[in-house]
């Protein structure tokens, strides 16, 4: 998937990837927003700006390079996680421990622009989540 054309569509709300499994685990997703260097890249509508105090009070609450954060489906037994993301080849990014009764995972800030990971002759940027639990991997 395209991130740039599908934040463009969205007007920069985060996207949601489709609900996948790991290992016991159903029902999850993605979440992944473009943060605050994305959004401040893209040029600005004429209509746009009428809001623009309005968004940039929004803008700044984004971390500045994006964010990941999964979403938990209904989980019934399993009280903790530990969660790994990884962009691209090699930008890993964990562990994070989760508590799947909480519906989301807490926010993880990306440290590097996401875009530099972004493969250049499809245009798409894979995401993957490794999750654990007490010893086992999903």
């Amino acid at each position: 998937v395209n991130p740039n054309a599908k934040f463009k569509g969205n007007c920069g709300c985060p996207l949601v990837s489709p609900p996948f499994g790991a290992g016991c685990l159903e029902d999850l997703r993605v979440i992944f927003s473009p943060g605050e260097s994305w959004v401040n890249a893209q040029p600005k509508d004429a209509k746009k700006m009428k809001k623009k105090d309005e968004a940039k009070k929004a803008w700044q609450k984004l971390p500045k390079n994006g964010s990941l954060q999964v979403k938990f489906g209904e989980q019934p037994g399993v009280q903790r996680v530990t969660l790994f993301f990884q962009i691209g080849d090699s930008y890993r990014l964990g562990p994070f421990s989760a508590c799947p009764e909480h519906s989301t995972s807490q926010v993880c800030e990306l440290t590097q622009d996401w875009r530099s990971f972004i493969d250049q002759s499809k245009g798409s940027l894979t995401i993957r989540v490794e999750v654990t639990q007490s010893g086992w991997q999903l």
